[in-house]
């Protein structure tokens, strides 16, 4: 569009991720500053109102994947994971088996699913969110924060994140390499249109 128009839902909310299933049904998600709890909102009509769901209690959430119109994902802070499969009309907590604040997930097909956090981490599943392993990316990242992470298949994707760290593997994330970006600032998100044209995006 040429054109945006500026919409509040809200005092006190900070949103951090947004993802629609088609043209009229998406999902934000994010926190509220007072008592620091998480928020998913939810509009059925292009963005125009949204409406809060029920979940149960989380910190902050950053994070929010939909691999289909009723099945999604959110992640946030404190390890937290939830997934629903109607569509957000309810959502139940997965055990994520980390603490750090996970950032940002992605889910190449209906089974497999990645997430990425705090200090180098990083969550697989293979079963559709039913369990999560942990691993960590690469290779002196210990106090690296990414907030980013595409898949352009089920084994070949990207990780970005401070201090201009960008990181790839090849094979669903059982070894990662380092790749230059250019810059030292911090990167918050990537995206590929192809499997060889990607965009990252973050300070300047």
């Amino acid at each position: 569009d040429s054109s945006w128009k500026y919409q509040s839902v809200g005092a006190d909310i900070l949103l951090f991720c947004v993802y629609f299933t088609d043209e009229n049904t998406g999902y934000t998600v994010g926190g509220n500053t007072v008592d620091f709890t998480g928020i998913i909102m939810k509009t059925t009509d292009g963005g125009t109102t949204w409406n809060h769901l029920d979940f149960p209690e989380t910190s902050y959430l950053s994070s929010v994947f939909f691999t289909s119109a009723d099945t999604g994902y959110a992640a946030g802070y404190m390890g937290t994971i939830l997934k629903t499969t109607n569509a957000g009309l309810s959502w139940t907590k997965s055990e994520s088996y980390s603490g750090n604040h996970l950032r940002s997930v992605f889910f190449p097909d209906a089974q497999t699913g990645y997430i990425v956090a705090d200090y180098g981490t990083f969550l697989k599943t293979i079963d559709g969110g039913a369990t999560w392993t942990v691993g960590s990316i690469g290779f002196n990242v210990s106090d690296i924060h990414f907030y980013g992470v595409y898949f352009t298949g089920a084994d070949t994707g990207y990780a970005a994140g401070a201090n201009g760290t960008v990181r790839k593997t090849t094979d669903g994330g059982v070894s990662w390499s380092s790749l230059s970006s250019g810059t030292d600032q911090f990167l918050y998100s990537v995206r590929f249109i192809s499997e060889s044209t990607g965009f990252i995006a973050g300070m300047s």
